[in-house]
């Protein structure tokens, strides 16, 4: 299926980025692993091509509007985690990420291992992440939610 910006990312193209993006951390962004990242089109209206040097950036901004629509606080906080956006996870490497997610999970109250996470919480979140970006995309309610529209005062319609 194809639009006039191009092809359609199904959600596996864009689960399989998130999860390039969790093995390898953030410095991945550049990688062929992480393109469809790159191709969700609420990154593509922001960036000239897949070489622009606010890729990374942008694709982050995505990401974190993205993270927000989730309906878990637990799966939010989870995925900054291990897809290395906490600035406490920088640098580290999945296995740790996953450590700190999992010792920090529901709030730190309930902390499960780093295998619980990968093998059950994470690939849950992502796919929910997943989703969220792809209707976020289908909506084409990227801009509003980052540019909110001026609110009216009482009495005046919005035209």
């Amino acid at each position: 299926m194809t639009s006039p910006r191009g092809p359609h990312l199904s959600k596996q193209q864009v689960s399989s980025g998130l999860k390039a993006l969790v093995r390898a951390g953030p410095p991945a962004l550049w990688s062929d692993q992480t393109r469809p990242l790159f191709d969700l089109p609420a990154v593509k209206r922001r960036l000239v091509d897949h070489s622009d040097p606010d890729g990374p950036k942008v694709v982050r901004e995505v990401l974190e509007v993205g993270l927000e629509r989730l309906p878990s606080q637990e799966y939010r906080d989870l995925l900054r985690v291990v897809l290395g956006l906490d600035p406490a996870a920088e640098g580290l490497s999945a296995r740790k990420r996953r450590d700190m997610a999992g010792a920090n999970f529901r709030g730190g109250t309930s902390p499960v291992t780093a295998g619980t996470i990968r093998q059950y919480h994470e690939p849950r979140a992502l796919d929910l992440l997943a989703s969220s970006l792809l209707v976020l995309d289908a909506e084409g309610d990227f801009d509003a939610l980052q540019h909110p529209p001026v609110p009216q005062p009482p009495g005046k319609r919005s035209t």
